[in-house]
């Protein structure tokens, strides 16, 4: 059966997180711990045992001009191993598409699962985009050529100050202080920074993890039309920075709602996906 959860199941939620994503435990609870309170946890119990869990974290859809929408964003959904293709997550679903008023929005974790998702009853709201820029160093001082460039650490809050100012006139999924917090913190438990990058009068936000060689870019702002115009001259100079050779950059995920969210298909920018 379906049943709402809180922290007095954390032990069983653990076990499904590790089991289904190989997290380390302390980052689990830092999860837990940061965000358990704020966050409706929806869990399928076979003989009062939790077997398959959501998590749904709240969101909005923002807009200038606009009164914005209370959504909710799906992560970390899992079933355990021994669990998985009874139709449990499936019955989590039926419960949040009749019980949860709000829009619901999630982003697979790959792109395979985007059929299985919408057998849940969700659509594809955004499509995904992505780039991947190779050091070239042949040609770094002809794009760097006559301009000054820096980069410089940013706070937490400040990144999430300057976010909210680029995207303030583009509908785009918000988080609030709080998650903004958290995601800054989570990136950071993952080696990550976060950086202001000015490159002549052009100056970026960029959010950003390094893998081995690769920079994993998790967002980077302003993103214009040609986004990897836009990008390129920013993500070639953290690479210089970092000493890495090649980076990996998400600039939009794919990401799918229920029929409650009824903006168009990429009417809208979603971002900062954890984990």
């Amino acid at each position: 059966m379906v049943v709402f959860a809180d922290k007095s199941r954390e032990a069983e939620l653990i076990e499904i997180w590790k089991q289904s994503f190989g997290d380390s435990e302390e980052y689990i609870r830092t999860f837990f711990e940061w965000n358990l309170s704020k966050t409706m946890v929806i869990v399928y119990e076979v003989a009062g045992k939790a077997v398959s869990v959501a998590y749904l974290l709240p969101v909005m859809y923002a807009k200038a001009g606009q009164q914005p929408i209370s959504c909710w964003y799906l992560y970390a959904a899992a079933t355990l191993p021994e669990f998985r293709g009874c139709g449990y997550f499936g019955e989590i679903m039926k419960v949040v598409r009749e019980e949860v008023a709000e829009p619901v929005i999630l982003v697979p974790g790959e792109i395979s699962l985007v059929a299985f998702y919408q057998k849940q009853g969700l659509h594809v709201w955004l499509e995904g985009k992505n780039v991947e820029v190779i050091l070239d160093a042949q040609n770094m001082s002809k794009w760097l050529s006559g301009r000054d460039f820096h980069v410089r650490d940013i706070s937490g809050t400040g990144y999430a100050a300057g976010r909210n100012e680029i995207l303030s006139k583009k509908g785009y999924i918000k988080w609030d202080k709080h998650f903004m917090e958290y995601i800054c913190c989570e990136n950071k438990m993952c080696g990550g920074f976060q950086k202001e990058v000015a490159v002549g009068n052009e100056k970026y936000i960029v959010l950003y993890r390094i893998e081995g060689d690769v920079l994993r870019v998790l967002e980077v702002l302003p993103q214009k039309e040609a986004e990897r115009a836009a990008v390129e001259t920013c993500i070639q100079v953290l690479l210089k920075e970092t000493g890495c050779l090649r980076a990996e950059v998400c600039l939009n995920p794919t990401v799918m709602a229920t029929d409650r969210l009824k903006l168009s298909v990429n009417q809208g920018y979603f971002n900062l996906t954890m984990g």
